[in-house]
């Protein structure tokens, strides 16, 4: 820019951003009812001879155990 001359304007294209924190886990009340507070279950999947054992994640406390 040339010496003298204003700027021109600029256009920010941004909003301001606001933060509300969650309550913690240990705060919503206790273990997750689905599974117990464990965060999932061992399944199972025995066949043909086979002894299997797999585990799976509770999916309502996303394998935390904690109750949301």
């Amino acid at each position: 820019m040339a010496p003298g001359q204003t700027p021109q304007p600029v256009l920010y294209m941004t909003r301001t951003l606001t933060f509300t924190p969650s309550a913690p886990a240990s705060q919503t009340g206790g273990p997750c009812t689905s599974c117990g507070g464990e965060g999932g279950k061992t399944t199972d999947t025995s066949g043909d001879g086979v002894s299997r054992q797999n585990w799976q994640s509770c999916v309502p406390c996303g394998g935390t155990g904690a109750a949301r």
